[in-house]
Order: C-alpha cells, then sequence, then structure tokens
C-alpha cells in the first residue's frame, strides 16, 4: 500500500465497496501487481474490469469483514511468490486522514461487497485484448520481486525520490516465473508516497510517535521514582523496628545476672 492511493486502487475499493483497512496486505500485493504489469506490457492504465477478469474479491478464513483476492481459475494466473502467511499485520494500522480539500475517492467505513460487485465482469473488445496482452506469451511473474520501488514508481504507484528525479524506474524488466498459481495472504507494508499530502501524512505520524515516546519516557522516569520512594519507606520502617526492638527487648538472663550481683554484695 502506498499513499496517496494510486486512483485504480481507490476506483476498485469504491466497486467492491470496502475501506482499505479492509484489504489484506496479499490484496494490496495483487492491485500493485496488476497495476505494474500494465505499465510494463504496455496495456496502458490498469483497467477494473480486466482485473475483474483475473482476480476475485474473496474473504478471509477466520476474519470476518477482511478480504483479499484470488485467481479465477477460468483464466491463466498472472502472479505467483505471494507470502502464505505473515504474522502481527494487524497490529500495524494507523490513523490517516486526507489534507484539506481531497477527501477519499473511497469509503473508510467498513462495508461488504454486493453480489454484482463480485460477479463476473463482462469485457468489451477493447478489455478482452488487453487480457490476453497482459496473460500472454512472458510466462507468470514472481511478485517477491516485481514490487521493487523502482516499479512502483515507473507504474506511478509511488512518487520518485527528490535525489533520484525521474529517471529512477526507467529500463526496469518485469522477472517472471512458470508454471505456478498464486497463494494468498501477507501484508504489503504500509509506506506513504514522499512529498505532497503523503509528506503531510508522514511528519504527523511522526510527531504523534515522538510525542507518544515523549509520554512514555514521562511515565516510566515517574514508575521509577515512585518504585525509589517506596522502597526508601520500607528501608526506613524497618530501621525504625530494629531501633525500638533494641531499646525494648533485651537480651535473655540479662536480669538474673542482675539479681545474682545483689545477692553477692549483700552476703559480703
Amino acid at each position: 500500500m502506498r499513499l496517496p492511493l494510486h486512483p485504480f486502487f481507490s476506483d476498485a475499493l469504491a466497486h467492491f465497496g470496502i475501506a482499505p483497512s479492509q484489504l489484506a496486505p496479499n490484496g494490496w500485493r495483487v492491485l500493485a501487481g496488476f497495476a505494474v504489469l500494465c505499465h510494463f506490457r504496455g496495456a496502458g492504465a490498469p483497467s477494473l474490469p480486466v482485473f475483474r477478469h483475473f482476480f476475485a474479491l474473496t474473504p478471509l478464513p477466520h476474519g470476518k469483514g477482511w478480504f483479499s483476492f484470488r485467481s479465477r481459475e477460468s483464466v491463466p494466473a498472472l502472479f505467483t511468490g505471494l507470502p502464505t502467511s505473515v504474522k502481527g499485520w494487524k497490529e500495524e494500522f494507523l490513523l490517516v486522514s486526507p489534507p484539506p480539500g481531497a477527501p477519499w475517492r473511497c469509503p473508510v467505513r467498513w462495508g461488504s461487497p454486493t453480489k454484482e460487485a463480485t460477479s463476473d465482469p463482462m469485457l468489451t473488445g477493447s478489455d478482452a485484448a488487453v487480457a490476453r496482452r497482459l496473460s500472454q506469451g512472458q510466462g507468470v511473474v514472481d511478485l517477491k520481486t516485481y514490487l521493487s520501488d523502482s516499479n512502483l514508481v515507473a507504474a506511478k504507484i509511488s512518487r520518485a525520490p527528490a535525489c533520484l528525479g525521474t529517471g529512477a524506474s526507467q529500463g526496469a524488466a518485469p522477472p517472471t516465473a512458470t508454471g505456478k498459481k498464486r497463494k494468498v495472504a501477507a501484508p504489503a507494508g504500509a509506506t506513504a508516497a514522499g512529498g505532497g499530502g503523503g509528506g503531510d501524512v508522514l511528519r504527523s505520524e511522526l510527531r504523534a510517535k515522538e510525542m507518544a515516546l515523549s509520554k512514555a519516557k514521562g511515565e516510566i522516569s515517574q514508575l521509577k521514582k515512585e518504585l525509589s520512594d517506596a522502597k526508601k519507606r520500607e528501608l526506613a520502617d524497618a530501621q525504625q523496628a530494629l531501633a525500638y526492638a533494641a531499646q525494648v527487648l533485651k537480651p535473655e538472663g540479662s536480669g538474673k545476672g542482675a539479681g545474682a550481683g545483689k545477692r553477692r554484695r549483700g552476703a559480703q
């Protein structure tokens, strides 16, 4: 996932009626891989009907409201190399707000796709030609290496770093694999694109994290002080108890010795 969202990503989310936070990491990988594939195979801007021709939205098992994309069995597989298991990705969410005057182009509240949204698409003649171009002649693409920073920049999913200019992605060749269908699951790592609204979002996130870190340090310092004070109080109480015991309690047998001394003096 990259911010700001690529228009194709926003259109796909809006079509299915789901929020960005509902799409599992492998779903983001498939969206990004499709956009990059369209770029390098000369298919033009990624087409939602063509994407739906190759992929179907599917709910994640044991996760109500979470979705990903799977390859349709009726068409050739485009991708391989998707991770099969990633732990802890549901704990890495963050709050993102759009810049003023630039509302989200997709839902932000969780929703459920309609039957119409998930039905098989009807391709026009031009869409069918694009589908053939994407699936013929070059093998199955390995997303482990295909979703490189330079390829994402080339497909306008990410913005080129200022130090690299616009030439960062030139000459990127799409790596391929053969004969494997893709598997489902794993995170794409939510990363905001630099500059513009994305840069503002990153700065806002950084400030929030710095404030949280400062607050945590203050709480730790306060806990250390309270622990030190408690130890001092316990030590003082123990010393006071020992002093009291030394004053009140006498060693055993001290009284008998004193009485014996008096009797000896009386006998003399």
